[in-house]
């Protein structure tokens, strides 16, 4: 459950939810967040296997396209918050 970043309140409420869409998808999560270069490989396989895959339905691909341009926009907002996390309060509550 501690791999899951945002919404773990809501996991932590409701036990149903939790056992019937999180202990599923956990091996994914450990994956995911196990090493710094799965985050490049999750994206690039979604972008490679999804987002360009002719063979899809396009409102799918262009899902996939989504997904992997809003993961890679992601990482420079972790980034701050790991950064400013790790500050000293007064630099913290600018």
């Amino acid at each position: 459950v501690a791999a899951v970043l945002y919404g773990l309140t809501v996991f932590l409420r409701s036990p149903w939810l939790r056992q019937m869409v999180l202990v599923p998808l956990l091996p994914a999560i450990q994956f995911y967040h196990g090493s710094p270069i799965n985050n490049y490989l999750s994206i690039a396989a979604l972008y490679g296997l999804v987002a360009k895959n002719k063979s899809l339905h396009p409102f799918t691909r262009s899902i996939g396209a989504q997904a992997s341009t809003l993961m890679m926009v992601q990482f420079p907002a972790n980034f701050l918050l790991q950064f400013f996390g790790a500050a000293p309060g007064p630099i913290a509550n600018l």
